[in-house]
């Protein structure tokens, strides 16, 4: 082709001919297309090989049916058993976090440990837990909150 006949062009025996027929022989039509298909040659070979390393990891995404294919795949917790229904063999509070009120027995506890003798519950509601009993004074009363720990709101 054209590459052949400018190689034999190029070397010719007669030294006074050789430039003006590597002149003529290597225009600059014949050298741009050259670099133009070197230059597109390496962008094929470079988009080809992005494709190749593309296309690898997605082929390994593969679904092997065994069995039945009509068959969806099994729930999240199919190696789980279900839980047993409400009250089946434990009481009913069981596994629950404990309430979290006041609980009475410790209001007054707390109470004897601030000096109040003989204690006593005298009312609870939603927000209070009050305690009578008797100080060095006489008769006494303190409140504490009905939540957990019962904290001391006023003596």
């Amino acid at each position: 082709g054209t590459f052949d006949r400018l190689l034999s062009e190029l070397y010719v025996s007669d030294s006074e001919q050789a430039p003006a027929v590597a002149r003529a022989a290597i225009n600059h039509e014949d050298l741009f297309m050259m670099q133009f298909l070197a230059k597109a040659g390496l962008a094929a070979l470079l988009s080809a090989a992005a494709l190749a390393g593309t296309v690898a990891p997605a082929a390994a995404q593969v679904n092997i049916i065994i069995g039945e294919p009509d068959r969806g795949p099994p729930p999240p917790d199919w190696r789980r058993p279900p839980p047993p229904p409400p009250g089946y063999g434990r009481p009913p509070g069981y596994g629950r976090p404990p309430r979290g009120g006041c609980d009475p027995r410790m209001a007054e506890n707390i109470a004897e440990d601030y000096g109040l003798r003989r204690t006593r519950v005298v009312d609870v509601t939603p927000r209070r837990v009050i305690v009578q009993g008797w100080s060095r004074r006489g008769p006494d009363q303190m409140t504490f909150g009905n939540v957990r720990g019962c904290p001391l709101m006023r003596r």
